[in-house]
């Protein structure tokens, strides 16, 4: 399997947040979606808590496209922006990030991708961001 850095995850000025990926390993690394997670990581026995929540692909002309593959050494940029991210996504948040452990979520949020050999490489967001997805998770449809 392919060792993916997903390094940076951060809030620009002109309302986007990017996410920064770069393959570290030595075999190509199939990038098939954009993931993201509570931080609400834990096993007991099979049974798995938390949750996790596949994000659909930016249409920003600037992004990496995805699926796409990273040979050594290779980056790939995703773009947000965010009012297609809310508008998309929205719904999707609040059903699977808001409750009564929001408070605690907002500050474990992870973004990272997904890989065809079933790794998923992720990193916590700052808090500007998480802030703000936590406001998006919580406001009412």
């Amino acid at each position: 399997m392919a060792s993916v850095c997903c390094y940076s995850v951060a809030w620009t000025k002109r309302q986007t947040f990017n996410i920064e990926v770069t393959n570290l390993g030595r075999r190509p690394a199939n990038i098939i979606s954009l993931v993201m997670r509570d931080g609400l990581r834990f096993r007991v026995k099979r049974f798995g808590f938390g949750s996790q929540m596949i994000m659909l692909p930016p249409a920003d002309p600037l992004s990496s496209r995805v699926p796409t593959t990273l040979n050594d050494g290779e980056r790939a940029n995703y773009f947000v922006l965010w009012p297609e991210f809310e508008r998309i996504n929205g719904p999707t948040m609040r059903t699977h990030f808001a409750g009564w452990l929001g408070q605690l979520r907002a500050h474990l949020f992870r973004v990272g991708v997904a890989t065809s050999a079933g790794g998923v490489f992720d990193v916590r967001v700052e808090r500007p961001l998480a802030r703000r997805l936590m406001r998006l998770a919580r406001r009412d449809c």
